[in-house]
């Protein structure tokens, strides 16, 4: 900005001083700031209106700002301090919100499948119990009574099964109600009457129930890899967002070491001034 320029923004005390001292901070929109040299005030105007600022209370407000970035550790304690970076370390956090609150999600569904795996594994060693006890009875040597006693047997086992699939549950959540007797086709199941029909109903049941189990799983495993990658996410969105968002302790720490002497200098220029 041009001296004659500022001269017709200026009271003529001003314009003699912009004169003397040509070092015209900015101007805009017919208002300035003017730093006379080796002086340690600001001339700030604004049409014929002149206020005198010290530049120390300047430095004494960038030293606050400084105290209060290390006290807290943030970079922007505010919009004005960055009002791009705040808009995108905001957007950042919103997404890491989100970002927690699905990887819980996962993590619950994670801890539901493995229930269900255990009952389902629960009822695989059930149904191997009932293929030995099914093999036993059809043993030639064996009476009808002796085949009665290991049919009772197997419909403790039965019981058993009914019981997993009506109260095993996850939150409320029933886990496998279709595993009945009746949904593994085992409620006719005789080894009194037919013991050589009953190893190929439990072989077909023990095949729906492994399937069931590889599917559990197979599921659970895929959610595992899911959290995984989450938590990898979710670290780098947060070293990011801290980078912006958070300050850098060491260029502070100078800032307030290098204000703080610039603040004692002109508190002691301005006494030996009034001197």
């Amino acid at each position: 900005m041009s001296t004659a320029i500022t001269s017709k923004l200026l009271t003529p005390a001003c314009a003699l001083l912009l004169t003397a001292f040509p070092a015209a901070i900015h101007a805009q929109s017919g208002g300035y700031v003017f730093a006379p040299a080796n002086s340690n005030i600001y001339i700030v105007g604004r049409g014929s209106q002149v206020q005198i600022v010290q530049r120390a209370k300047l430095k004494s407000r960038s030293l606050d700002q400084s105290f209060a970035r290390a006290a807290s550790g943030e970079r922007i304690g505010s919009a004005a301090d960055d009002p791009a970076g705040l808009a995108v370390a905001e957007k950042m956090t919103a997404l890491m919100n989100e970002m927690r609150v699905r990887a819980q999600n996962a993590a619950d569904f994670r801890g539901y499948l493995k229930h269900v795996e255990a009952v389902l594994g629960q009822n695989t060693e059930i149904l191997k119990r009932m293929r030995l006890e099914a093999l036993r009875a059809q043993n030639g040597i064996l009476g009808p009574d002796d085949r009665d006693i290991i049919q009772s047997q197997i419909v403790q086992l039965l019981d058993q099964l009914a019981f997993n699939a009506r109260y095993s549950a996850h939150n409320t959540h029933p886990l496998i109600p279709e595993l009945t007797p009746e949904g593994l086709g085992l409620a006719k199941l005789d080894l009194v009457r037919r013991p050589y029909d009953a190893i190929g109903l439990i072989d077909a049941a023990s095949k729906r129930v492994r399937y069931l189990r590889a599917v559990a799983g197979t599921r659970e495993r895929v959610v595992r890899m899911q959290i995984e990658g989450q938590t990898l996410y979710y670290l780098d969105l947060s070293s990011t967002e801290s980078r912006i968002r958070d300050a850098d302790m060491a260029e502070t720490i100078s800032k307030i070491s290098r204000d703080s002497v610039i603040l004692r200098t002109g508190q002691g220029l301005l006494m030996k001034a009034r001197e």
